[in-house]
């Protein structure tokens, strides 16, 4: 979220020590989830093939977690407020009989969207409550700190600008619309200066002249804190209900494909929302441990129903260059009751 690197920046000493200690406290919580879920390596076995013969097998063994270098940086390279952490992990790691192997990089795609998930929603919690702020959705879909205007984030996102207006730019060039990750990738490297010696006196200076003129004075920062909001720890019995409908809804975990693993559903459960009466809408702030829990009951529920593991272990598989078939450990997938309701004819017996 813009808004927090923005607040953290223009904000007293005191607010930014503790943005700072959110963001640690974060990122810990990303690379725990990820040594839980995705530090695997592979373990090489010769077996025999009913043949007479050997074959290879490649099976997927638990390691005793990752090596990583952690990184702070406070500006991006267009030098506006955005505070964040490189992650440099090392591949290499030990496997239970006390081998060095290489990771199988394979759950880190898998599992980098939760864990950037459960991260936002540990961050979002320690705001909530150290400082209390709320947070809302902004025109752009994404969930900001209240109070912050719109106008200082979009003066304070111009890597963010610069990025959108080459895409478009290649979009046009092409003569069809398209929303691919490697496009927009290569604008990103295109449109990527070389980073710029700056005193932070001189980016302070500037940010808060730029703030202003976008309406962010210090009075308005001041009415970010403080605003009624909590997080919740342990869902009681309506809350579940409340979120169960959400993730049944048009914006839970079918909302962009029918099908979804627990990764989509902790995904989701951190964009719970409710609209105020004044039709507001605002973040419901989880724990990410609650978050986990509430994933796997909702996934152990009647309202989930767990796909075919055979079509699930197939798609597992991955072909190397040398032929070699390599197994990897299978993705379990589901969908919700609900929506096999909607797609099944009413005249078809089930």
């Amino acid at each position: 979220e813009k808004s927090v690197s923005v607040l953290a920046m223009l904000a007293d000493g005191h607010v930014r020590d503790t943005i700072v200690e959110a963001i640690d406290t974060a990122n810990r919580v990303a690379i725990d989830y990820l040594e839980r879920n995705a530090a695997w390596t592979r373990k090489q076995t010769t077996m025999p093939d009913g043949h007479g013969g050997t074959t290879t097998v490649f099976e997927t063994v638990a390691t005793e977690g990752l090596t990583v270098a952690s990184f702070l940086h406070g500006t991006s390279r267009a030098l506006d407020p955005f505070l964040h952490r490189h992650n440099v992990v090392a591949n290499s790691t030990v496997d239970a009989d006390g081998n060095t192997k290489t990771l199988d990089a394979t759950h880190f795609y898998r599992h980098a969207p939760a864990a950037a998930a459960l991260a936002s929603a540990r961050l979002r919690a320690e705001l909530t409550s150290r400082l209390g702020v709320r947070f809302i959705q902004s025109p752009s879909g994404a969930w900001e700190i209240d109070g912050i205007p719109d106008e200082a984030i979009r003066v304070f996102s111009k890597r963010s600008n610069e990025i959108g207006e080459a895409f478009n730019e290649m979009v046009d060039q092409l003569g069809y619309d398209t929303t691919a990750a490697d496009l927009r990738d290569i604008a990103a490297i295109d449109t990527r200066d070389d980073k710029i010696p700056t005193s932070i006196e001189e980016l302070l200076a500037g940010w808060t002249t730029q703030a202003e003129a976008a309406g962010l004075d210090r009075d308005r920062i001041d009415r970010c804190f403080g605003q009624p909001g909590h997080v919740i720890e342990h869902l009681d019995d309506d809350q579940t209900a409340e979120l169960y409908r959400f993730l049944d809804g048009p914006h839970g975990v079918t909302e962009s494909a029918s099908v979804f693993t627990r990764v989509d559903v902790i995904q989701s459960v951190t964009r719970w929302r409710r609209t105020d009466a004044d039709g507001v809408t605002r973040l419901v702030v989880v724990d990410p441990v609650e978050v986990e829990r509430v994933t796997d009951r909702y996934l152990a529920s009647n309202a989930v129903v767990t796909l075919d593991a055979t079509a699930a272990q197939a798609d597992a598989a991955i072909i190397r260059g040398d032929g070699k078939t390599v197994s990897t450990r299978p993705v379990e997938t589901f969908t919700t009751v609900s929506y096999t309701h909607l797609t099944l004819p009413t005249n078809r017996e089930v």
